[in-house]
């Protein structure tokens, strides 16, 4: 197939895909719809998510004094957050 785009002409070759028939069949507005299934089936992706966490340290004394310093900065964030939405709500809905 020969495609153009502002006047320059360029080969073009559609992939392929493999599909199989499939046993799902249905009809919409009286035209018969016949559904393929790819017959390589995706692969989920895999995500691992990543919790950030304290430094752990040898010194116990030390380890919960950066936990309550981490947890101090995430509500620190999270009511700043809140409060910056509360102002966009207040701007919006008067």
């Amino acid at each position: 197939m020969e495609l153009t785009y502002r006047g320059i002409k360029y080969p073009y070759t559609p992939p392929t895909v493999a599909s199989a028939p499939s046993s799902i069949y249905t009809e919409y507005k009286g035209l018969d719809l016949r559904f393929r299934s790819k017959e390589e089936p995706v692969q989920p992706l895999k995500v691992e998510m990543a919790q950030a966490k304290p430094a752990t340290s040898a010194n116990p004394t030390e380890e919960k004094l950066v936990s309550h310093l981490y947890r101090h900065a995430l509500r620190s964030l999270q009511r700043q957050q809140q409060k910056s939405m509360r102002a966009r709500q207040e701007l919006q809905f008067g």
